[in-house]
This record gives C-alpha cells, sequence and structure tokens, in this order.
C-alpha cells in the first residue's frame, strides 16, 4: 500500500487466485499521438496499454491493487513489489510465525530466512491475475474476464518485474507501448494511467520535477537503486506499476514509489526500464 512518510506504492491484501475465463485472442501494435492536443486519444490508448493486477478480497469482490503496462503482444511490466506483495502475503499465510518466540534471537533470524527463502521460491513463476479495460464493469464489480500473467524475471534493486501471459491463448485485444528514445524534459507534461485506490483506469496529468541519481539517500534507505524520475502529479496508490507517458504516448518511466511529500512521485527511469528489458529471461 502507499502509505504517505515514503512506503512503497502498493495495497496489501490477501491472495485468493481467481478462475480466468475465456476471452477474444490477439493485439495490435500501438499507434503514436501525432497530436498532443487529442487528449481523448492518449486517455484511450494509454487504457489499452494498461491492465489492472486485480484481487478477490474476503468479500468476493474483485478490485484493482496494481498496475501493469505491455511492452509485448504477451509481456507485462509492473513494479517489482506489486509482485512481492502478494507472494509476501501468501507467504504470511504458510508461516504465520504464531510460535515464534519474539525473545530468542536465533529462532526469530531462522524464522526470517525460512520466511525470505519461500518468498524467493516462489517468485519466478508466481502467477496474478489481470483485466484490460473493456473487461471492467465498475469499481468493485465482477469483471466480464479475468486472466492469468506469470512472473518470468525481476529486480527486486530497480523495483521492476516482467510477467507473461500464461495462456498463449487468452489474450485480450490491447495496445503495446512503445519505449521512448529520449527522457521527457524537466517541467515537460507526462500522462498517467492507473487505479487509483481502487478507481480502474484513472487518468492523470504530471510534470517531470527532476531526475535523481541512483543512490541518493531516501532511495538508499529502501535498499533500492535508481536513477529515478521525479514527477509532480497526482500519483497514489494503486499507480504502481503504471506508466508515465509522453505526448506521443510513449512509455518514459514507472511508477515506483513515493517520497514523504505531497504530490511527488518516483518513477524508474526508462534507461533502467530498458536495460532490465534486455537482459535474458532466466530458464
Amino acid at each position: 500500500m502507499i502509505k504517505e512518510g515514503g512506503s512503497t506504492m502498493k495495497r496489501f491484501f490477501p491472495v485468493f487466485l481467481l478462475v480466468a475465463f475465456s476471452a477474444v485472442g490477439g493485439c495490435c501494435v500501438h499507434a503514436g499521438l501525432k497530436h498532443p492536443e487529442a487528449r481523448q486519444t492518449i486517455v484511450d490508448e494509454l487504457k489499452s496499454d494498461t491492465v489492472a493486477l486485480v484481487h478477490k478480497d474476503s468479500d468476493g469482490d474483485v478490485s484493482p491493487w496494481c498496475t501493469g503496462v505491455w511492452i509485448d503482444k504477451d509481456k507485462v511490466i509492473t513494479a517489482d513489489h506489486c509482485v512481492r506483495a502478494p507472494i509476501e502475503a501468501l507467504v504470511v499465510e504458510l508461516m504465520p510465525g504464531d510460535d515464534v518466540d519474539d525473545n530468542d534471537d536465533e529462532a526469530m533470524k531462522a524464522f526470517q530466512a525460512a520466511r525470505e527463502k519461500m518468498v524467493q521460491d516462489l517468485e519466478d513463476g508466481f502467477k496474478i491475475q489481470y483485466i484490460v479495460d473493456k473487461e471492467s464493469t465498475g469499481v468493485y464489480r465482477e469483471p466480464k474476464a479475468v486472466h492469468t500473467l506469470r512472473v518470468v524475471k525481476h529486480d527486486k534493486a530497480h523495483d521492476l518485474a516482467l510477467l507473461v501471459v500464461d495462456d498463449p491463448k487468452d489474450v485480450p485485444a490491447h495496445h503495446v507501448a512503445s519505449l521512448a528514445d529520449n527522457t521527457p524534459a524537466v517541467v515537460e507534461t507526462v500522462h498517467v494511467m492507473g487505479h487509483v485506490t481502487g478507481l480502474y483506469w484513472t487518468y492523470t496529468r504530471g510534470l517531470v520535477a527532476a531526475y535523481r541519481e541512483e543512490n541518493f539517500r531516501p532511495v538508499e534507505k529502501r535498499g533500492k537503486k535508481g536513477p529515478f524520475m521525479q514527477i509532480a502529479g497526482e500519483v497514489f496508490r494503486g499507480n504502481s506499476g503504471g506508466g508515465a507517458f509522453n505526448d506521443n504516448g510513449e512509455l518514459v518511466g514507472l511508477a515506483s514509489f513515493m517520497p514523504p511529500a505531497p504530490n511527488e512521485c518516483f518513477f524508474v527511469h526508462i534507461e533502467t526500464i530498458r536495460s532490465f528489458l534486455g537482459r535474458p529471461i532466466p530458464r
């Protein structure tokens, strides 16, 4: 979950695997926006570039908890902490730790090590449910279809994860986001698409406020590595893993975390994303 004071941008929910329904296959390539003033066009295209990572809560309601971006016909990129959240929740269910003595340092270390080992074992191949825009029927309402992605690559330090569709025959129609060749200049407008506080496909705009180096202190404290693009704008929990896009609809960053300051958010730098996608998928 995102909290003020600088916690990562995710909502913490218990994990319930959803049953995938059938859907129309196929995809298409993202078309760049020729005229930046055509705002409705870019909103529609960014919706198609973006998925909602969803879960079913204890009341049986399906809702989004993080965002992802199509970077290929069968691949989605998101924030690593979005992937780790449901894994860690599952591990807590499997290893509650109620019988561990808090005053026994050795027992606590062994327990934490075992829990972290379970997280690592679950990371590769872990399955996450998603929907696309056309399948949403409203907030906290059952979507028309639910599909499955599985984790194939992740980078905790840079807060990135790559997911691939679990069933190649079950891929709804969508656009694919193009990676920008250049970073936007400071004060340039960026377009953000995500699921703010569980509200599907919320569009907001922001400004590039600054670029931050690899190891500036707020990032070091989280064990993360930059560089980051700092955006001033209305970005909140549920935007995690979602993209910032330039006026041509090209991906320029991925939402990672908020500092303890109003209307500020740090996005993974486009060159970090490009490098991550260029590395081979582990076998």
